[in-house]
């Protein structure tokens, strides 16, 4: 018999499915989201992932796989240090760091506020410039080298600085920018697909603006979230990534054929892993 090599990441997926757990976004970042309450900079799948690949999971990612890929391997491993900062699991992801990131460990500070059960105070400067769009690219701005991103980055840390909040460093941000430098999580609606003029893009652009909830609930297997920060097929069509990849565009396709034929949830996510899953 032939063996498939198959990476981390889709033996996770695997296990997931044979749990018959349900997924709102990637496929375990929804559990780890379900139990604890993440800040905007650890809405990612580099929660267990690592930086340099989707299909790569860090020392976090590693371990939550081998206690189960579920909500009690959360539990079991909430005390180990997994990237060996000197923090446990539970307390990163509670103030609001990377457990699988050794050089992303909580202050000092961070975890006496932990453990007094007062509010963790955060780097707003870092979090927003992790969740950020650029507005010529739409890469995160902190993955970015285009021309503006020298000003965007100055002006969000003279604002933070100034003990401006994070809404109105927005509302400034978006009044000389535009929307799109805004978080996906932000953008509600899809781009309109009477903007595209090739006929496939512009299909699929129609599909996302048609069912939406349904794009929302599958993973886009491009690798998108390292550098565009998506959550799901659907943050790919609230900019104009959608339009020059046909991985988007493929999956986009399958998903409204296959909801079309009565196809369950577990039929369509399986069917895109094994069609697109190692595309990474």
């Amino acid at each position: 018999m032939r063996r498939m090599r198959i990476s981390g990441a889709l033996v996770l997926c695997a296990a997931l499915f044979v749990a018959g757990e349900s997924w709102g976004y990637n496929w375990h970042y929804s559990i780890v989201k379900a139990r604890y309450p993440l800040s905007e900079r650890t809405r990612s799948c580099v929660i267990c992932h690592t930086r340099n690949g989707s299909e790569n999971l860090n020392r976090f990612g590693a371990a939550f796989l081998a206690a189960g890929a579920n909500d009690r391997a959360l539990v079991a491993i909430a005390a180990h240090d997994a990237d060996g900062d000197g923090a446990g699991n539970d307390v990163e992801l509670r103030t609001g760091h990377f457990p699988g990131e050794a050089e992303d460990a909580p202050s000092a500070a961070e975890v006496a506020a932990l453990r007094a059960g007062r509010p963790v105070p955060g780097d707003l400067e870092r979090e927003m410039l992790e969740t950020l769009q650029c507005p010529c690219c739409d890469k995160l701005v902190m993955n970015c080298r285009c021309d503006m991103v020298p000003e965007i980055r100055g002006m969000v840390r003279d604002a933070v600085r100034a003990g401006v909040g994070a809404a109105a460093i927005k509302q400034r941000l978006v009044a000389r920018y535009g929307r799109k430098i805004l978080p996906l999580a932000e953008r509600s609606e899809t781009l309109s697909p009477t903007q595209f003029a090739e006929g496939r893009v512009a299909n699929a652009y129609r599909i996302a603006a048609q069912m939406p909830r349904e794009l929302e609930k599958y993973p886009c297997y491009c690798a998108c979230y390292r550098v565009n920060g998506h959550l799901s097929l659907l943050d790919c069509y609230k900019n104009e990534h959608s339009a020059r990849c046909t991985t988007c565009l493929g999956e986009a396709e399958l998903v409204e054929a296959m909801v079309q034929s009565g196809s369950p949830e577990v039929a369509v996510r399986q069917r895109i892993v094994s069609q697109f899953g190692g595309r990474h």
